[in-house]
Parts: C-alpha cells; sequence; structure tokens
C-alpha cells in the first residue's frame, strides 16, 4: 500500500514513476521536454531523420515507376505504343531501357547517400543525394522531390546541424 493511498488502489495513471522515469506533468520522453532521456534538447542531428526519411520513400516511388516503365519497355508497351509526343517515343524501346536501368542505379546511390545523411555521416555525399533526388528524371520531382529537397537542405544547412556532421 501506498502512503498517500489509504485505500490500496492503483492511480489511474500507473504506478508513481522510479528515480530517472517521467511521470506525470513532467514531460513526453519522446518529444524532448524536460522530463525526456536526453536531457531536453536532443542531438540536432535529430533534425535530419525526417526530412531524410520522407525524402528516401520518395527515391522509392520513383525507383518503382521506372522499375514499371522498365518492364513496359522490355515488354514492348512503354510510352512510345500510346503514340502523341517525340519525347515518349524517346523514351521507349533501348534508350528508355537504358534511361530505366541508369535512373534506378542513380536512385540506389541516392538512397545510399540519404542514409547517411540520417546518421549525420559525410557531408558532402549527403548534400550531392539530396541535390540529386530534387532532379526530374530520377525522383518524382514535382510532387514529392523538389520539395522535400529543398526542406533536406535547409535543415542540412542550418549551422548547429552542419557543425554535427561527421566529414
Amino acid at each position: 500500500m501506498q502512503p498517500n493511498n489509504p485505500y490500496g488502489n492503483i492511480p489511474p495513471y500507473g504506478n508513481p514513476p522510479g528515480p530517472g522515469m517521467p511521470g506525470p506533468g513532467m514531460g513526453s520522453p519522446f518529444i524532448g521536454g524536460p522530463g525526456s532521456p536526453s536531457g531536453g534538447g536532443g542531438s540536432h542531428l535529430e533534425k535530419l531523420s525526417l526530412p531524410g526519411l520522407l525524402l528516401m520513400i520518395s527515391m522509392g516511388i520513383g525507383m518503382a515507376f521506372q522499375l514499371i516503365s522498365l518492364l513496359l519497355n522490355l515488354l514492348g508497351a512503354g510510352l512510345g505504343v500510346a503514340g502523341g509526343t517525340d519525347v515518349a517515343g524517346l523514351m521507349s524501346g533501348f534508350v528508355g531501357i537504358i534511361f530505366n536501368i541508369v535512373a534506378m542505379c542513380v536512385g540506389g546511390v541516392i538512397i545510399f547517400g540519404l542514409m547517411k545523411y540520417r546518421k549525420g555521416e559525410s557531408f558532402v555525399f549527403s548534400l550531392v543525394s539530396v541535390i540529386l533526388a530534387m532532379i526530374p528524371c530520377i525522383s518524382p520531382c514535382c510532387w514529392f522531390g523538389l520539395p522535400l529537397g529543398i526542406w533536406a537542405l535547409v535543415v542540412m544547412n542550418s549551422d548547429d546541424v552542419k557543425s554535427q556532421f561527421n566529414g
């Protein structure tokens, strides 16, 4: 039985916190408040996590589109079959297959660079990866890659984050 609880029942918020454990009114251990295990702020590199993750998801979507386009080109059902513009004809057949393979390889390099971005390793490689992810022909740029890339560059180039990059 607890000293302040004459009835012996457990309080509705659970047992009182032990030493070092956040309790009611002490902040959330997940947000970085005053009760967080990290001491209230955490590393500045944590700012890289969300834009890096969203940019990796965007590149995954772009690579999926490239894979679908590659399969359609291999089956002879690429954009050139639909007729229309000269660009559609150019991006089908052998040229389209080569473009899809190159774009998927570049996408893999970008995802590798974005993993380093999220860890705060290799500033130059991370910077190049973010910039490549913003190019329209490699990622779904206008919808995801460009705004997420701008966000990632702004976060990456802030003074507090830039100083914590390794390399």
